[in-house]
């Protein structure tokens, strides 16, 4: 839980920079960009289990850790998203905690 709390306040950072450079004009390339299509997997949140949990902080913590994806996903997209695509074996090598039908 601390691990994905660090990692959505360090999005929170890159994305702010990110769209003020968009705003002077500036050509942003990313690595990696915040997604929230797979859940737990590539970029996206690492929380998102709890989103039901009984207990109300651990909902809060992954609503908080949510946050800059989904703002990501509506103010921020992409003009042009390249991905790059591997064989399954490929990526259940670089992942092995996947399964197949994740990975393909």
């Amino acid at each position: 839980m601390p691990w994905a709390l660090a990692l959505s306040l360090e999005k929170r950072g890159k994305l702010r920079r990110m769209v003020r450079a968009r705003d002077r004009g500036m050509t942003v390339v990313c690595d990696r960009f915040p997604t929230t299509e797979i859940p737990g997997c590539n970029d996206g949140p690492l929380l998102a289990h709890w989103r039901g949990h009984p207990a109300g902080l651990c909902r809060a913590l992954a609503a908080w850790e949510a946050r800059p994806y989904v703002e990501a996903a509506s103010s921020s997209t992409p003009d042009l998203v390249i991905k790059l695509a591997v064989t399954p074996i490929v990526a259940l090598a670089r992942r092995p905690e996947m399964s197949f039908d994740e990975v393909v």
